[in-house]
């Protein structure tokens, strides 16, 4: 079946955060990098994170951090990633995080919100206005706010069902 074929062909990790942005600074990927080696050192918390985008010269630079912090086998990069393939990967996320400095005009978390994935995305000023109470708001500038959150959303059913029908909702 395509699933298995998208698993396969990606190698994608049992349980992950998606973040689906070009290698770029201000899309903030370290903030996840940080996230997945605390929740995996620091809480025994087995998690992985996969990206996928256009490299626009940043990509080497995150993955040196991930190898700086010894966390690069927890770290998935692909490339741009078709759509045929995309919503296999979406669907098969723990959530999907947005940790970027910039927004709202951002079309993954709309992706995420229908395919029933949860979204974790910047508190940016006046965010709230266009996501309400459908995403889990995170700090761009702290990796504990996004840790907490995966803790959060992996210990309680109600809040992960709720914020699926809440981003279906919208």
């Amino acid at each position: 079946n395509k699933w298995d074929f998208v698993k396969k062909k990606f190698e994608l990790p049992k349980k992950y955060l998606f973040y689906p942005a070009m290698y770029l600074a201000h899309k903030n990927h370290k903030l996840i990098i940080e996230t997945v080696k605390f929740l995996n050192n620091k809480k025994n918390f087995d998690i992985s994170a996969v990206f996928c985008g256009a490299d626009k010269g940043y990509l080497d630079k995150i993955k040196n951090f991930s190898k700086d912090l010894n966390i690069n086998e927890k770290i998935k990069f692909l490339p741009f990633v078709e759509d045929e393939y995309l919503p296999y990967i979406y669907i098969s996320s723990f959530a999907l995080v947005m940790p970027t400095f910039s927004g709202p005009t951002n079309i993954p978390p709309w992706e995420a919100f229908r395919l029933n994935v949860p979204v974790f995305y910047s508190n940016l000023k006046d965010i709230d206005k266009v996501y309400k109470d459908s995403v889990y708001y995170i700090d761009p500038h702290d990796y504990k706010t996004l840790a907490n959150g995966v803790i959060k959303l992996n210990n309680n059913a109600l809040l992960r069902k709720n914020l699926i029908e809440k981003g279906n909702n919208l």
